[in-house]
């Protein structure tokens, strides 16, 4: 929020972009002033844009996760994220090291894909039990952008529509198969690895 001796704008920033409020005379319209303020320091995580199913519990970080089919599951995640996107737009994939109550290693991964995309899931899942393929434990699908926004996308004018990219929210939990290619010690443990992926494809 922007506060002027006389006036304050709200901006936020999310997957798509930037976007912002009208700006307000604080004394002229001083309710519309209090709700700012209420927004930008609600006790409320969801409200201010925080995930609430990641959370702490002590010093460990939490993922509660609960299925179609009312499962809960919980999953504590390593402080340390396996892989983000240090970018406010665009996918913003964020990965953590996790295990689930057998000790198994387990990834859970999160994107914001554009809408027009099929999504990552409906391939792991067709790719279920297939060699060589990682495999999806669970998919969690949320939100879009536009929902978030509260924006019905069918009213934005043909020629604004290339400026706005409607993204869509989803978590996986992906099987864990130790560290990626590029934490290789050896030029032969790179060509094994390039030799081992070919065979599996053939």
């Amino acid at each position: 929020m922007i506060i002027t001796e006389k006036y304050a704008q709200l901006y936020l920033f999310d997957r798509s972009g930037g976007y912002y409020s009208h700006r307000v005379d604080i004394h002229a319209k001083a309710t519309d002033f209090v709700r700012f303020i209420l927004d930008v320091t609600s006790p409320d995580d969801g409200v201010i844009g925080f995930d609430k199913q990641i959370y702490w519990e002590g010093r460990q970080r939490v993922l509660k996760t609960i299925d179609d089919k009312g499962i809960v599951e919980k999953y504590n995640l390593e402080d340390q994220k396996l892989f983000y996107r240090r970018v406010i737009r665009g996918r913003g994939t964020c990965c953590w090291i996790t295990q689930d109550g057998g000790g198994k290693l387990l990834i859970v991964k999160d994107a914001w894909r554009s809408r027009e995309r099929l999504p990552e899931w409906k391939f792991l899942k067709a790719a279920k039990g297939l060699k060589g393929v990682g495999q999806i434990v669970a998919y969690f699908p949320g939100a879009t952008v536009s929902d978030h926004r509260g924006l019905d996308i069918s009213t934005i004018p043909d020629d604004m529509k290339s400026y706005f990219r409607n993204r869509t929210f989803c978590r996986m939990v992906l099987e864990g198969y130790g560290q990626a290619i590029a934490e290789f010690d050896t030029a032969d443990e790179v060509l094994f690895a390039v030799r081992d992926a070919m065979l599996v494809i053939w």
